[in-house]
């Protein structure tokens, strides 16, 4: 067993519900809007633009409604549609209370936009346990960038090796181990709670 003494997580899918398809479909009854809006916009570069810190939701609505067939208007109402629907996920948040319980450190990972973070952390008072966080909307780097985690590592002075890494990405999770951290690959709490056992000293199922 190595001497892992901190853990990182990702929010999305993993401490934060994030399904795209779930939430084009609850935004919109029509199915040709619903459609736009998951392959268009939420499954996009445009999204990845804007959790980039590359581009402004304002910028965005504007440059989309020309290119595709919702107004402005419509392309607003999804993006605060989708804010409201990024919800905690109650067992990984047990999961996190349960790392803080046996004294590691956890850290915050994630590609998410400024103002969906700034959301999410008056909407939850669990960022105060992170010793530190790092998202792609501050940074103007996303994963599976490798900058992106030196940057963690380097901004709270983390030794790769006494890291521990959890995204639901196998991309994020295989760039974070070139560069030494330990990973796992989020598919759901059970399964996550069998690796840490496996990589964890003082972790038991």
């Amino acid at each position: 067993m190595s001497q892992i003494q901190n853990i990182i997580f990702d929010l999305g899918a993993v401490l934060i519900e994030w399904d795209p398809h779930k939430f084009a479909t609850a935004a919109f009854a029509d199915p040709l809007r619903q459609r736009i809006a998951l392959e268009k916009i939420l499954t996009s570069p445009i999204w990845s633009q804007l959790d980039r810190g590359a581009l402004s939701e304002e910028l965005a609505a504007q440059q989309l409604a020309n290119e595709i067939s919702l107004t402005e208007q419509e392309i607003h109402y999804l993006f605060d549609f989708v804010r409201t629907s990024l919800v905690l996920i109650p067992e990984t948040h047990q999961l996190l209370l349960q790392c803080v319980g046996r004294h590691y450190d956890v850290f915050c990972l994630s590609n998410v936009s400024t103002i969906n973070f700034r959301f999410l952390k008056a909407r939850y008072d669990f960022f105060s346990l992170f010793k530190g966080i790092v998202i792609s909307g501050d940074t103007n780097l996303l994963k599976p960038e490798i900058a992106i985690y030196r940057h963690l590592l380097e901004k709270f002075n983390l030794h790769a090796e006494s890291c521990l890494f959890i995204d639901d990405s196998e991309l994020n999770t295989q760039a974070a181990a070139e560069l030494g951290l330990h990973t796992v690959t989020f598919i759901n709490v059970v399964q996550c709670q069998q690796e840490l056992a496996e990589k964890l000293a003082n972790w038991h199922v």
